[in-house]
């Protein structure tokens, strides 16, 4: 039964911290510098203290990250996200290095690893890579960091395009490509990439710095690339930089001949002599496929699919909407993109999107609440701020989440060719973002290890389209300067770096339990939930095990399940 969530009081530490004035959090972490955990109970105890005052201060920057993205034309809330940065980020970054000192020191831990089992092992481990990859000169540099790529969002967030007469926001200009119109698509996707052109040199700025902070904390931490520094920071102990160079290739090999497959028929059906990047996203029957009458809609018929699927999800997913953890639609001054921010306090998440009435709309939020169904899972799970979700893990939840649903997006859509159709599109549109992902990471990989200045970096990207892109069927011909700009659309590049093949790793999972869905839906959605119970509690490979799946992403893997795909598709 849906009902409101309650704030949970922490255990330790119930007073609140004034960003401005954190004098209550120096007492706080004075007495725990003082203590010297002897025993396993003792250890228990201050690991727990620890787990709880880090748990509250990222619940404060929660906080004033999603005032901040809702509206980006408040600029106290970018006052008060620099100003946590300042004040708390910088003093508790060396304070949480000492913790981790105290907890790696202690006569007990042996002890207490071996009383714990496996998940002591995997904290032991992570809490040793974070401890060992720690540079106290780094912490300016991280918030100097953020500070910049708040830029990039304030940028993309207040940007509006004249088109028809009308001031559009990009998701909302965006919408037009769905457009049957082949004219209005061209239109709107050029009066929409002139203005990225025009953004272009204060974008490029933006990066130019980030890249120099970037660079700057890997060599204080000594290493000789931003590449390398942060496969090790990210604590990817499941799989290395030659896997995932594997992973590119092997997506190459087996997936893009079933990808130009795909887009020769689009080709056909359109039936236009070539294929141009506004002809992508059109619906080839010209209906456009929408959940709901009005964006609004979007809630109950969402609490509707996902209480069908299972009910627990259904509920969690009202009690999120009675809380007021819900910000869905688009609007003028809100930052792009969507996200499921957790919440400790709660247990939950909050989940922000720009939806504006199209098909997208209905993945998105499913995509979403998959991640905060991962959240009500592991709300009562110890230590989590030390064992916090990677995000292989994290993206399966979400991933998974949309491909389990399906079966219910007749809710949505009661006319029964839109149902199958929106199933299909699921389908090869997972399969689509795969050169796309590869694109991103690949691009990455190179930029900060062998290209250090916009030129440069524009001569890469453009062999990077190349290498994923064109040989999928998608003509760029005459769109040279359009063409070499894309990857300033990424977020990710300019906000969480090196944050994307964990979308391709967990896309290829969620297409496994896809195909483990399509033998015996019980089963699959028990394995899901199993997985979501499981938080990280166990390294990345028995988290996917957990699931009903391998982590895995060889050659003969991937051509097993794209043979399977291939087939589910009719090719």
């Amino acid at each position: 039964m849906a009902k409101k969530l309650d704030a949970k009081i922490n255990k330790y530490f119930n007073e609140d911290i004034d960003i401005y004035n954190p004098v209550i959090l120096k007492e706080w972490v004075e007495k725990l510098e003082n203590e010297n955990p002897q025993t396993v109970e003792e250890l228990e105890e201050f690991i727990n203290k620890i787990d709880s005052l880090n748990l509250k201060i990222n619940d404060i920057v929660a906080d004033i990250y999603i005032k901040m993205t809702c509206h980006t034309d408040e600029k106290k809330h970018e006052e008060d996200y620099n100003t946590f940065q300042k004040n708390i980020t910088s003093y508790y970054a060396p304070k949480d290095f000492n913790f981790k000192s105290i907890i790696l020191n202690s006569p007990a831990l042996n002890e207490w690893i071996k009383e714990n089992g496996e998940t002591a092992e995997l904290f032991h481990k992570i809490l040793k890579n974070d401890h060992d990859m720690f540079r106290e000169k780094n912490v300016k540099l991280e918030i100097k960091e953020s500070e910049i790529a708040i830029a990039y969002t304030s940028t993309i967030g207040g940007t509006t395009i004249h088109f028809n007469d009308l001031e559009l926001t990009i998701p909302q200009i965006d919408a037009f490509m769905k457009d049957p119109n082949r004219e209005v698509r061209e239109k709107a996707w050029r009066a929409k990439n002139d203005k990225m052109i025009e953004h272009k040199s204060k974008l490029n700025d933006i990066f130019d710095n980030l890249y120099s902070v970037r660079v700057k904390m890997a060599k204080n931490a000594g290493f000789d690339n931003y590449r390398d520094y942060m496969h090790k920071l990210k604590g990817r102990f499941s799989y290395t930089v030659e896997d995932v160079y594997n992973f590119h290739s092997s997506v190459e090999s087996e997936m893009l001949p079933l990808i130009l497959k795909i887009n020769e028929k689009r080709k056909e059906k359109l039936n236009v002599d070539k294929l141009r990047p506004w002809d992508m996203g059109v619906d080839l029957d010209g209906r456009v496929l929408r959940p709901v009458e009005t964006p609004k809609d979007l809630i109950p018929k969402t609490i509707s699919i996902l209480n069908s699927t299972d009910e627990l999800f259904g509920d969690n997913f009202s009690s999120m909407n009675e809380t007021n953890l819900l910000d869905l639609f688009n609007r003028k001054n809100k930052a792009p993109g969507g996200y499921s921010y957790p919440l400790h306090k709660y247990g939950a998440s909050f989940i922000f999107m720009n939806a504006v009435g199209l098909h997208s709309d209905l993945g998105t939020i499913l995509h979403e609440a998959g991640h905060a169904m991962h959240e009500f899972a592991q709300a009562d799970h110890k230590y989590t701020s030390f064992l916090s979700l990677p995000m292989e893990a994290a993206e399966l939840a979400s991933m998974s989440m949309e491909m389990i649903t399906m079966d219910n997006w007749n809710i949505c859509y009661t006319d029964n060719s839109d149902f199958e159709k929106a199933k299909y599109t699921q389908i090869e549109e997972s399969l689509k973002f795969f050169p796309w992902c590869m694109t991103i990471d690949s691009f990455q990989h190179r930029i900060y290890t062998d290209a250090n200045n916009s030129e440069l970096r524009e001569k890469v990207f453009l062999d990077t389209m190349s290498r994923f892109s064109d040989s999928i069927g998608v003509d760029w011909e005459g769109l040279e300067k359009e063409k070499k700009i894309k990857w300033l659309n990424q977020l990710h590049i300019f906000e969480i770096p090196f944050y994307y093949i964990e979308y391709g790793i967990a896309q290829l999972g969620a297409l496994s339990v896809y195909r483990a869905y399509k033998k015996d839906s019980k089963k699959a959605i028990e394995n899901y939930k199993n997985f979501l119970n499981t938080g990280h509690k166990a390294p990345l490979g028995s988290l996917y095990k957990a699931a009903g799946i391998e982590l895995k992403f060889t050659k003969d893997y991937i051509k097993e399940l794209i043979d399977f795909i291939a087939k589910d598709l009719g090719y």
